[in-house]
């Protein structure tokens, strides 16, 4: 989905209010790495304030659930970096796009403080006939590319296996 939001935008295919925009994602292994909770948040509020002072960026976390719960030290008091997150989201102006898996919200999200900064969106999967058609629209290049070649029931063979032994 990403991928297509960002292709859309190269191309210029996107609303007006998006027009001059570039999407950005955090990359949070890099953010917690060598450091601790209070380390995190700093790096976390520099990027912050980089994307205010371009106020050209939409910021997308990916499994936003990996910075839920990061650090929290109740007895001292600290925060957790997604806290930290939400109090700079909540006054701040610029968009956000932020993906969960369904268990993720449900564990997570829903009790958090970032539960009303966001609009929730489900997206179903596919079904296999979807699933064939998003697959043959794509083959064309990845057959070009790599030089080779996929059958149709190699393509169908794939989904139903996909189906059964990929369960989330």
């Amino acid at each position: 989905i990403i991928e297509g939001i960002a292709e859309k935008m190269i191309t210029g295919d996107v609303p007006s209010k998006l027009y001059d925009k570039r999407l950005i994602r955090l990359n949070i292994s890099n953010l917690l790495a060598g450091t601790g909770v209070s380390g995190a948040i700093e790096r976390l509020i520099r990027i912050i304030n980089e994307i205010k002072r371009a106020s050209n960026i939409i910021l997308f976390i990916h499994n936003i659930d990996d910075l839920m719960g990061s650090g929290i030290d109740e007895k001292n008091g600290n925060f957790s970096v997604c806290d930290a997150l939400s109090q700079y989201l909540t006054n701040s102006n610029f968009y956000t796009i932020a993906t969960i898996s369904t268990e993720g919200y449900a564990r997570h999200v829903v009790s958090s403080s970032v539960a009303g900064l966001f609009n929730k969106i489900d997206i179903e999967e596919m079904n296999e006939k979807q699933t064939l058609q998003v697959l043959e629209s794509e083959i064309g290049y990845l057959e070009n590319k790599n030089h080779i070649f996929f059958s149709y029931d190699a393509l169908e063979t794939a989904i139903k296996l996909a189906s059964r032994f990929i369960q989330d």
